[in-house]
């Protein structure tokens, strides 16, 4: 698999965006990436405030289960 930065083609109307190429033969085969190709456009890693919440409440759960396992038994 290959995967790399694609600045785009205005001839052939395809947007700059993330290049991906597969190689067909398990093994290697030419190893020129261009048997099954996709570009993925309009990837955004800015992540939205709920998102960051998401997250937080993840780890506070998580945490939370952590500090009663590790609680001494009564």
């Amino acid at each position: 698999m290959c995967i790399t930065a694609f600045s785009g083609d205005a001839i052939h109307g395809i947007p700059a965006g993330t290049y991906v190429g597969f190689e067909d033969l398990r093994g290697g085969g030419d190893f020129d990436c261009d048997d099954e190709t996709f570009v993925f456009t309009n990837v955004d890693a800015i992540l939205e405030p709920e998102t960051y919440a998401m997250l937080l409440i993840g780890l506070g759960v998580i945490g939370s289960v952590i500090r009663r396992r590790n609680a001494p038994k009564v």
